[in-house]
């Protein structure tokens, strides 16, 4: 409510009723009209963006998710974005919302698990059935479903090759049988703790020749990396690497000597 007893939304009353108060006062007490409207203007036009810094930040995550990312390249993201923009000097409410492209990676080396690790995770019991964890990959465009028990501990992983197999084997055969996923999963498949190096994830991987790692944090669940998420950080740093080499000045030739 306004000192007027009506309600108004708060867009209007700053920008109709406060802003107006608020040039009148400061010409009345003698501001220069030139840094007045500076500083309003700058007021009005971050109110009738609607958004809020907090608000930047959920929707810049939120998009940067859709492109498939992890939480910690959404994050570096974030940050770099606000540095970059703060160093500009950019007023907060014309900022473009953050992209992939501002990740501050340069190299792998120096990295760990939990820089690249999707915690956003999709778990089953192994009571479950495999039609259910077909649908989930299918809705999810995901290959690997992690197993846990009630306590959310790891206990197993079901890979699409395993799946596949045997919905490939039930229609051979001819009949529909309700098999839960423990028949399919993989037991006590190997896996790695956050602080875990990179490339030593990465050799694990190829030695073990598997396609994702678990992540486990003092026996609980916290995390997978797989094959697709360092496929990815290894396209983002050859596209570095190739802007790198086109932003470098070619030598000139020298002219054939004549003498």
């Amino acid at each position: 409510y306004w000192i007027d007893g009506k309600r108004w939304p708060a867009v209007e009353l700053v920008c109709d009723h406060l802003l107006p108060i608020a040039r009148d006062g400061l010409r009345t007490s003698g501001i220069d009209g030139a840094d007045t409207d500076k500083f309003l203007d700058v007021i009005e036009e971050r109110v009738s963006q609607r958004r809020t810094g907090a608000e930047w930040q959920l929707y810049s995550l939120a998009r940067m998710k859709k492109q498939g990312s992890t939480r910690a390249e959404r994050l570096d993201a974030l940050v770099a974005t606000m540095v970059d923009r703060q160093q500009r000097g950019e007023p907060g409410h014309t900022w473009e919302l953050a992209s992939l492209d501002k990740r501050p990676i340069t190299s792998i080396h120096g990295t760990r698990v939990e820089h690249f690790m999707t915690t956003d995770l999709f778990t089953v019991r192994e009571d479950e059935l495999i039609d259910f964890v077909a649908m989930l990959m299918n809705w999810r465009n995901i290959r690997h479903v992690l197993v846990e028990d009630a306590n959310h501990r790891l206990s197993g992983i079901v890979t699409n090759r395993a799946l596949l197999r045997a919905l490939a084997d039930q229609k051979a055969e001819g009949k529909q049988v309700d098999l839960p996923v423990r028949d399919i999963m993989v037991k006590d498949p190997i896996s790695v703790s956050p602080e875990t190096a990179t490339i030593d994830a990465i050799r694990i991987m190829r030695e073990n020749r598997v396609g994702a790692l678990p992540v486990v944090h003092k026996e609980q669940l916290v995390g997978i990396v797989t094959e697709t998420d360092f496929n990815r950080i290894a396209a983002r740093l050859f596209e570095q690497s190739m802007d790198a080499g086109n932003s470098v000045p070619r030598a000139k030739a020298s002219p054939p000597d004549e003498s």
